[in-house]
């Protein structure tokens, strides 16, 4: 591993350098960014070279947020042979979360402190509009501006058709039609990695993101695995996130294969990926129509009338009453902590007033 590095090429900025100089227990120690999450270990890259990391013992103990790659953190440098630990994880700008749908108030980070998010999409029997809608949404509530990618564009005798499509529903979103084997498009692509711009890829496995990260690397930096033609369902090939340095500048942030995302997003990102339907919601007769079956609708008026497709109607009704069982769960969650806590409290008061 090398030694000094330039922690600007990794994203280091005044705002980060705030960010650190306002982290409690931040003296003594050193600036350090996630390069990749291995379970029970982490590499970081720090002025002193690309370092071996565990989380140190007294944040095991205060239960703080987990680092994932991407994320700034604080550590102290180890005795020669040992593990550098990680102290603290810096306020993060951007995050892509993941609620678990078994569990919908657990959020799960999968990527933090990216400028932009390319989502991944195969230009087969992966795509689908209503997968693009939902990843746009997820977008939307990350902090990171989304960009969508619509890979192997060679193999799609009609790639054009497709990405016009996919513009339609994708809300002020950039949409770029690629291929990394012919280079058609790549260019477009290459242009949002600059030196000390981090970009985060997610897709479901197989779509090509590990072949655009060797293209990009210039060498077989990712294993690569295609999407069997049979069903299209790609075969899990990223173990870990990890974030990589471009030769030509700029950082890659790789995600594991995603097939489903649980939304996090709130009322605002829902309206702004679906755009149409909040200005045609505007003319409903009650202000707070839930679209279902009120009089007056409006947009139940523009699906009878063909002026809305039925399958983004439906799309939309589908996340919106998602991100409401979201809500409601993590807010039941919220209630029976503070009801646990309460109990506690309560009960050492009783064993103080025995003492």
């Amino acid at each position: 591993m090398g030694y000094g590095l330039d922690l600007g090429e990794y994203g280091y900025s005044q705002r980060i350098e705030e960010l650190y100089k306002r982290t409690k227990g931040a003296e003594g120690t050193i600036r350090a960014r996630v390069l990749a999450d291995h379970g029970l270990g982490f590499v970081i890259a720090a002025e002193a070279g690309e370092l071996e990391a565990v989380m140190s013992g007294g944040m095991l103990a205060e239960g703080g947020p987990r680092p994932v790659a991407g994320d700034w953190v604080t550590a102290r440098l180890a005795p020669e042979g040992g593990h550098a630990q990680i102290t603290s994880v810096l306020p993060r700008f951007s995050c892509l979360e993941r609620a678990d749908t078994m569990v919908g108030w657990k959020k799960t980070v999968v990527a933090a402190n990216f400028d932009y998010l390319i989502i991944m999409v195969s230009m087969n029997a992966n795509y689908g509009l209503n997968r693009i809608e939902r990843m746009v949404l997820a977008a939307k509530a990350s902090g990171g501006r989304p960009v969508l990618a619509l890979s192997k564009a060679d193999l799609c005798p009609d790639a054009q058709g497709l990405a016009e499509r996919a513009r339609a529903v994708a809300a002020d979103t950039d949409v770029i039609a690629f291929s990394s084997i012919s280079g058609e498009g790549t260019s477009r692509i290459m242009s949002y990695f600059k030196r000390g711009i981090t970009c985060a890829v997610v897709g479901s496995s197989g779509v090509g993101k590990s072949t655009l990260l060797n293209r990009l690397m210039g060498y077989e930096a990712a294993k690569t695995a295609a999407i069997r033609e049979e069903d299209s369902k790609g075969r899990h090939t990223t173990t870990y996130r990890a974030l990589h340095l471009l030769p030509k500048g700029g950082l890659f942030l790789d995600t594991p294969g995603i097939r489903a995302f649980g939304l996090t997003a709130g009322e605002d990102e829902l309206d702004s990926t679906f755009t149409d339907i909040k200005e045609i919601a505007a003319n409903c007769r009650f202000s707070d129509c839930s679209h279902k079956k009120e009089p007056g609708c409006a947009v139940l008026k523009a699906v009878e009338e063909g002026d809305l497709d039925e399958r983004r109607y439906m799309s939309y009704m589908k996340m919106a009453k998602e991100l409401d069982y979201v809500r409601a769960s993590y807010d039941r969650a919220v209630w029976q902590e503070r009801k646990k806590r309460g109990k506690a409290i309560a009960m050492f008061s009783r064993k103080l007033k025995k003492q």
